[in-house]
């Protein structure tokens, strides 16, 4: 069985890191090395590390703050097994978790990546998810997908892949590279569709991670949803590019460019936020699919942007709502009622 490497890329978050950190030691699968790298963290990190003293823990310091996924690639690159976990400073990971995940790449070559089901946990480690995947349709057994029928099916719906509890082999990241810096948080997103599109991908049904959701979330920094939207927007456009078929690599194109559309359109419609916010969500869904402002409530739509009084001014001159939504966005009707 290969060498396994756990990498912990870790900043500010002494507040779960020792328990993190115990729940890699009590592994099952003993064989393994813990790559700790610190991104500047000014919260007493190196001290919580250097109380544990166990020769397999291996901890760096960044001279400067590399960030999210330049600090998953510094990882990568300082670890020496041949399958690696990237494994998140707040989350635990169940006694046999690395065992099993292992087990799985030793016996298929052809897999690439090995997730599994997970718990969701508070910050108190109350489970509020039990035995539940982000991929509800296959949370109850286990399988060995084809990498590019896996593709379609990430592709098509929101990540249902929970990062910390990937297992995958070094040659995926050595043959296609590491995390791409343009991405804030999906960079993992971008990652698995790489890898699927070369490996098989497997999943074992059975909770293999704790994955601690709370306040301090990497993934909760990024609550602006249009930045957000935007982010995975790139994240599968990237994939989407790499697509060889011609045909395919188009429809991928349009379903992403719509997927996100409906999303920001929904978000601008039926959410409480400031006035720019659901501008520019209403704007980014016009600009990627142009055709929904004929298939939602248009005026309802205009009436989100500019207030009621301009709605009925555009119904008394029949004007095509469609039209008028472009020229708004585009600011041309500056003497019309704002919203604050």
């Amino acid at each position: 069985m290969a060498k396994v490497s756990v990498g912990m890329p870790v900043y500010n978050g002494s507040r779960f890191l020792k328990d993190a950190i115990a729940s890699v030691l009590n592994q099952t699968l003993q064989d393994f090395e813990l790559i700790i790298v610190d991104d500047c963290s000014s919260d007493g990190i190196e001290d919580i590390v250097r109380s544990f003293a166990d020769p397999r823990i291996k901890f760096f310091r960044n001279k400067t703050h590399l960030g999210l996924a330049a600090n998953w690639n510094r990882c990568i690159e300082l670890s020496k097994g041949g399958v690696i976990a990237l494994f998140h400073q707040d989350d635990l990971m169940l006694p046999r978790n690395l065992e099993k995940k292992a087990l799985v790449l030793e016996k298929r070559p052809d897999v690439g990546l090995v997730y599994s089901n997970i718990f969701q946990i508070d910050a108190q480690e109350g489970v509020f998810n039990h035995n539940r995947s982000w991929d509800e349709e296959a949370a109850h057994e286990d399988f060995i997908e084809k990498g590019t029928e896996f593709f379609k099916r990430l592709i098509l719906r929101p990540c249902i892949i929970c990062c910390p509890s990937v297992l995958a082999r070094r040659e995926c990241y050595e043959r296609l590279g590491g995390f791409d810096l343009r991405l804030l948080f999906p960079a993992d997103l971008e990652m698995w569709l790489r890898i699927s599109r070369h490996y098989d991908v497997a999943f074992l049904a059975e909770p293999l991670i704790k994955y601690r959701w709370h306040e301090g979330n990497e993934t909760k920094r990024y609550a602006n949803q249009i930045e957000r939207l935007k982010q995975i927007h790139l994240a599968k456009m990237i994939a989407v590019k790499r697509v060889e078929n011609r045909r395919e690599r188009k429809a991928f194109r349009l379903f992403v460019h719509g997927d996100i559309a409906e999303q920001a359109l929904d978000w601008a419609c039926y959410r409480r936020m400031k006035f720019r916010e659901t501008r520019r969500l209403l704007w980014l869904a016009y600009r990627l699919k142009p055709s929904l402002f004929f298939q939602k409530n248009e005026f309802f739509i205009l009436a989100k942007l500019i207030g009621e009084r301009a709605v009925f001014y555009f119904m008394r001159i029949k004007t095509e709502a469609a039209r008028d939504v472009k020229i708004i966005l585009k600011g041309k009707f500056a003497w019309l009622p704002k919203r604050k």
